[in-house]
């Protein structure tokens, strides 16, 4: 069975310290088998942390758009900030799924 988080911060992110070692026990203590490292305009964490996690690691970004921000999930390299979301943008060899990262009805404090 897949246990996972799709919404893991690391200290490449402006908003987190944690380091990928740390990350990596603490999934293991978890007993978690998937995570998303969604940093903010980073890929750099999770691109690192697939090298050395025993565990499924998927590269994700919080990218900042005019419309507020989005996650770009299953990245291979960064998505440029501040660009137009008015429609999803289609699969490519970088990006293979946008969706949204916070609504309305979502609280920010203590959000990552």
């Amino acid at each position: 069975m897949l246990k996972a988080d799709f919404h893991i911060h690391t200290k490449y992110s402006m908003d987190c310290h944690n380091e990928l070692e740390d990350i990596v026990k603490r999934c293991q203590k978890l007993g978690l088998t998937c995570i998303a490292i969604a940093d903010h305009d980073a890929v750099e964490g999770g691109l690192e942390l697939q090298k050395i996690a025993p565990f499924k690691v998927i590269v994700a970004e919080e990218v900042l758009t005019h419309q507020g921000e989005v996650m770009g999930m299953f990245l291979k390299k960064r998505i440029a900030g501040g660009i137009p979301c008015s429609r999803p943008s289609p699969p490519s060899k970088n990006r293979a799924v946008w969706s949204i990262s916070r609504t309305p009805l979502t609280p920010c404090a203590g959000s990552g």
